[in-house]
């Protein structure tokens, strides 16, 4: 405000000695700003270059930040070129393998519905028998909060003493590996699935997860296909993990960035 308040009382003085001197005056402002400016203040007139006998008096000066050329490459190769369609229609799910039959996933997805995800507070014995009945490895002192949703149980190996917090989701089209003392916090999202975006069928890719021991997955974390999470690494909160994470890295944002190393106190 204090520079364009500078500017505006600036143009009024110049507008006054130039037409008291019987020169054009709005045209001399111009020049004498331009020259005073250098370059930093852009001038905007209400109509697009007129002719000089319909230019306004009336100027407005407003500050312009410094502007650098941009240059984009230009894509050569065909195949880079943007187009096609995606017809989802023709989506196939291919070779992928669900590990169950059709009557055992109706069956999970019923007893995962009214029972695993509901079963309140302390039930996680119960719930860490119905995960076994259905094929899981599941350790010892497991914790499963309520809310956590497994989606393929005979895909899931969990170590011991592990935890798994409220609406945390695991969907493990491959296999989910939890090591031993692995803590995922409430709405952790562990996915093993994705889709080729280049596909005009959108093509199904699955790959597993391995989260090792001592990891913990903060609340709204997301860990992508294919990931492995070093032993010990902590991923921040409501973080995005794509790559592999360091052991004792300790990671935040979107992609996950490796900001500072764990290093926990003597006595475990």
């Amino acid at each position: 405000r204090w520079q364009s308040g500078r500017m505006r009382r600036f143009a009024k003085s110049v507008y006054v000695s130039k037409r008291t001197a019987g020169s054009n005056p709005a045209l001399s402002v111009v020049q004498d700003l331009e020259a005073q400016a250098s370059g930093s203040c852009a001038i905007d007139r209400q109509a697009e270059n007129p002719p000089h006998s319909e230019r306004s008096d009336s100027i407005v000066f407003s500050r312009l930040p410094a502007c650098e050329a941009v240059s984009f490459p230009r894509m050569t190769d065909p195949t880079q070129q943007p187009g096609g369609r995606v017809d989802l229609a023709a989506f196939s799910p291919g070779d992928f393998d669900r590990g169950a039959g059709a009557l055992k996933e109706a069956l999970w997805i019923l007893v995962r519905t009214l029972f695993f995800e509901l079963l309140p507070g302390r039930w996680y014995g119960l719930k860490r028998a119905l995960l076994r009945a259905f094929g899981a490895k599941i350790g010892r002192g497991v914790v499963i909060k309520p809310g956590a949703r497994v989606a393929f149980p005979w895909k899931l190996a969990v170590g011991d003493h592990c935890w798994i917090g409220e609406d945390a989701w695991l969907l493990n089209l491959a296999e989910i590996v939890l090591e031993d003392h692995v803590a995922l916090a409430h709405r952790a999202f562990l996915t093993t699935g994705n889709h080729d975006y280049n596909s005009p069928t959108f093509e199904l890719i699955v790959k597993p997860i391995r989260v090792c021991r001592g990891a913990w997955l903060t609340a709204g974390t997301y860990v992508g296909p294919g990931v492995t999470v070093g032993e010990h690494a902590v991923l921040g909160l409501g973080a995005v993990a794509t790559k592999d994470l360091e052991p004792y890295g300790v990671y935040r944002g979107n992609p996950a960035q490796k900001v500072a190393v764990r290093r926990i106190r003597n006595g475990v």
